[in-house]
Formats: C-alpha cells, structure tokens, sequence
C-alpha cells in the first residue's frame, strides 16, 4: 500500500462579527463541522475572555484547544481553536491584533506556525 506522508490541513477563517450573541453559536458550530476543518481562525470575536465551557459551546466536541487575543472593548479579538488529536499547538505570539500558533502534527510531526491577523483599518493618505 503507498501511504504519503502528506496530509492536507483543513483551515477555516471567519470575521465572525462577534461570539456574545448566543443565537449565532449553533449556525457556527454547524459552519466548522460541514467544512470538516481541523483548525480554526476567528477574528472579530468581540470577547474578552473563553473558556472550555463556552468553546465546547460554540465548536464541534473535537476543538479542544485553544489560544485567544482578548478585544478592546467591543471591538476585535482572535480566536484560534484546533483538534489537540491531530496537532499540539504553542503559543508563540500574542499582541493586540496578532495571534501565531506554532503546530506540530501528530500525523508526521511537520511543524508549522499560524497567524491570525485582524487590525484597525486607518488612512492617512492626503486628499
């Protein structure tokens, strides 16, 4: 049998425009699962703190773990949330609009690093 060491990661990114609102958690929950992803991105999340109850809350049972940037208020906030049986994830930098992931697959031990970015968007060009 040839078996590939390869394997193809499944990443779902989403300005999700806020997780308070508990009307939203079962349509996203649904969103992870029929895109059968591995990891996710949110930006925009809109909340200060997660714990396990709310991410079980809001994500198929198989998101285990998970890092967080906090918002300012009631604006931004990142989320990246992983299967712990495919990947061990180490947090690697966490900023204000910035979030890295340093995976390590289960699979074939690859490493590589996620960035979730989300910024305010200013111009100061000249008119």
């Amino acid at each position: 049998m040839n078996q590939s060491p390869n394997r193809t990661w499944h990443v779902l990114c989403w300005n999700v425009r806020g997780l308070n609102a508990a009307r939203k958690w079962d349509s996203i929950k649904s969103k992870v699962s029929n895109n059968n992803c591995d990891i996710v991105r949110f930006q925009e999340t809109k909340k200060t703190d997660f714990d396990q109850t709310f991410i079980r809350g809001i994500l198929p049972p198989t998101f285990d773990d998970y890092c967080f940037v906090p918002s300012i208020g009631a604006s931004g906030g990142l989320l990246v949330a992983w299967k712990s049986c495919l990947f061990t994830g180490i947090l690697k930098l966490s900023c204000g609009f910035g979030l890295a992931v340093e995976f390590t697959s289960k699979h074939n031990d690859s490493t590589w690093t996620l960035m979730n970015v989300n910024g305010p968007c200013t111009y100061e060009g000249k008119r």
